[in-house]
């Protein structure tokens, strides 16, 4: 099931404020598109995983803190 941008808008809101369940459903969503994504730049599965963990504990952690721009 695709996610239109508009949902992705409230869940990036949502993540915005600290919401564990729409970072929950971002990552479900877009992990494994990361990932795959990741891994034809570095032809590495271990290397691409540890990239998209890092992007996604840097979204959690400074998206709390930075905010998310929502266009």
């Amino acid at each position: 099931c695709d996610m239109s941008s508009t949902d992705e808008n409230i869940w990036l809101r949502q993540l915005a404020k600290g919401d564990e369940y729409a970072y929950r459903v971002l990552f479900d969503r877009y992990y494994d598109v990361l990932n795959n994504f990741a891994c034809k730049y570095v032809d590495d599965i271990d290397v691409s995983e540890d990239i998209v963990q890092d992007v996604f504990y840097n979204l959690w952690e400074k998206g709390k803190t930075t905010g998310i721009y929502i266009p």
